[in-house]
């Protein structure tokens, strides 16, 4: 039997581990248990601390892991005085190593299989992060493309219709400015204009893409 801090292989499991509180925690657990003290306590809390220390006194004063950590709870509702943190309270504790019938190079076997285990975990879940990141990235660079392209197809239809009413416009400017109509005409001046017109377009449409 050895304090807490006073094991050696830290590799060890403490939920296997056996304790043995020592003469201090019993005293805060005797002070919590009397009626007179915790009239109005809850009688779930006093109940289950009553039920680990009568398991107790069965078990050679021995508690496991999950019943340690149940007293720690209960003190903590039933004494406000209590002021203690988990592994304070282990300190205050004896504990029993379990002798255990695996050979060492089985444990090693073992303890080698769960850092294996454990850094597969690690490794899927910082997959996950990159593939969402990967995809993101994804979305991100196809909403900017799509964006391109409609502005694309945006300037596109205006440059068109710019050159289509400059040419109606001209059309007309040529009709109204003759004495008497003359479509060939008209037609070849609209169409010329509008030529130079389309030119200026296609120039600061290609400077700006």
């Amino acid at each position: 039997m050895v304090k807490f801090s006073e094991i050696e292989n830290k590799q060890l499991d403490p939920r296997e581990f056996e304790y043995r509180m020592n003469v201090k925690i019993r005293k805060i657990i005797s002070k919590c248990l009397k009626n007179d003290v915790n009239k109005d306590a809850d009688d779930k809390t006093i109940n289950r601390l009553k039920e680990i220390m009568d398991k107790e006194e069965s078990d050679k004063q021995m508690v496991s892991y999950d019943e340690l950590t149940d007293v720690h709870k209960c003190l903590q509702k039933l004494d406000p005085s209590y002021d203690l943190f988990f592994h304070q309270l282990l300190e205050e504790t004896n504990v029993i190593i379990p002798t255990s019938n695996k050979k060492p190079e089985l444990q090693a076997r073992l303890i080698k299989l769960k850092c294996e285990a454990a850094a597969k975990e690690y490794k899927k879940m910082s997959n996950g992060i990159c593939l969402t990141s990967a995809n993101s990235k994804e979305n991100k660079n196809l909403s900017k493309e799509v964006k391109e392209i409609k502005s694309l197809i945006t300037a596109l239809i205006n440059g068109l219709l710019v050159v289509l009413c400059s040419f109606y416009f001209i059309y007309k400017v040529v009709e109204y400015s003759l004495p008497k109509q003359d479509i060939p005409f008209q037609i070849i001046v609209a169409l010329a204009a509008s030529t130079v017109i389309a030119i200026a377009e296609l120039y600061f449409f290609i400077r700006v893409m």
